[in-house]
Order: structure tokens, then C-alpha cells, then sequence
């Protein structure tokens, strides 16, 4: 709806493939009626958290289904968030470079939790939205609603490969270079400490 202002004569494609990038979640195509003519498209990604040791989360939930009293025992898993990032820093800048190179459209539909997180870790901006910008942030929250959480869009903001690449170089949280020495040194010591005795 926000692309297209109504879906008439849309067509959803999931996981089409962009060589030498990687697929598309999906690629939403607006037709010709009754022809199978393309008269635009825009790409859409979901992103959502990842967890680590996922093993564990399942083990813990058969357990439960089997009767176990899982108050007793302890599940090692918990939410990766580091790496949900990193892996979508990759893919904003290489396919981001794609839709602008074609003067297309791309949609991330996240969580405010993950755009929050790439705001603290990156710096990306808080808010605003230029119809010109090709990646477009579709932000939504879990709202309780009737028992059970639902989807809700929450905001729109937009950005360009290049406003991505300057906040991942201008990243406020990067190392310095001292304590990464003083750490190599610390290593370096003991490791020559083992050889020697």
C-alpha cells in the first residue's frame, strides 16, 4: 500500500534470486491487468532477531510439550542480536547499491528493537523519509492485544547506500587501537611464557 497505493494487480514473489547477491525475500510485481506485463516492482526483506543455540529453545520446548517440569532445568539459548546485524549491514549496502543502480525501491520491514540497535551500534538516524532514498526502513512493535501480541506499523524512515556506509565507518563504538595492542601484548606474553617454561 505504501508503494503502490492499492494492490490492485500485485503479485508477490518469494525468494527470487539476484545473482551474485543473494535472494530476495519478495518482489512485489505490479502487472498489466490480464497481462503479463511488468509495469513496476519493489523489493521487500523481513528481518527479524536471531537466536543462538536455538538446540537449546527446542529441546526446552519438547520438554514442556512431553510434561517435563522444565522449572527445574536450565536452557542455554537467548537472542543473538550482534549477529542479526552484522548479517544486515551486508545486505543493506549490497543490495542497496542494486536498487539504486536500477532507481528502485527497497523495503525492510524491522522490528523497532533491531532499528534501535542499529541506531545505537551505527548511528543511523532516528527519524525521516524522502520518497528519493532507495532503502526504506517499514518499522513495526509487538503490541499485547486480545491475549496475544500483534504486528503493528509503527513508522517509515528511508536512507541511501551512502548514508549506510557512513555510519558504519563513522561507527561511534569502534575499538581503540591501544587496548587492542594491550590485549595482542597480554597474549603475547603468556604465549612466550608457555614456550619458554
Amino acid at each position: 500500500m505504501h508503494y503502490f497505493g492499492d494492490t490492485a494487480n500485485v503479485i508477490p514473489f518469494a525468494e527470487v534470486r539476484l545473482p551474485h547477491v543473494g535472494a530476495i525475500d519478495f518482489v512485489l510485481v505490479r502487472h498489466k491487468p490480464m497481462k503479463p506485463e511488468i509495469d513496476d516492482f519493489v523489493m521487500v526483506e523481513f528481518q527479524s532477531d536471531s537466536t543462538t543455540r536455538t538446540g537449546e529453545l527446542v529441546r526446552g520446548i519438547k520438554d514442556f510439550l512431553d510434561g517435563v517440569d522444565i522449572t527445574e532445568k536450565t536452557y542455554r539459548f537467548g537472542m543473538n542480536t550482534y549477529d542479526t546485524i552484522k548479517r544486515s549491514m551486508t545486505q543493506l549496502l549490497n543490495k542497496g547499491i542494486v536498487y539504486e543502480k536500477w532507481g528502485i525501491k527497497g523495503y525492510w520491514v524491522i522490528q523497532e528493537y533491531l532499528y534501535a540497535n542499529l541506531l545505537n551500534r551505527y548511528g543511523f538516524k532516528t527519524d525521516g523519509y524522502s520518497p528519493g532514498d532507495s532503502t526504506r526502513f517499514a518499522l513495526y512493535d509487538l503490541f499485547p492485544e486480545d491475549g496475544r501480541l500483534r504486528l503493528k506499523p509503527t513508522r517509515m524512515i528511508s536512507t541511501s547506500v551512502d548514508e549506510v556506509f557512513q555510519a558504519m565507518k563513522h561507527n561511534p563504538h569502534l575499538p581503540d587501537k591501544q587496548r587492542f595492542v594491550d590485549t595482542l601484548t597480554t597474549k603475547l606474553r603468556a604465549q612466550l611464557r608457555l614456550t619458554i617454561d
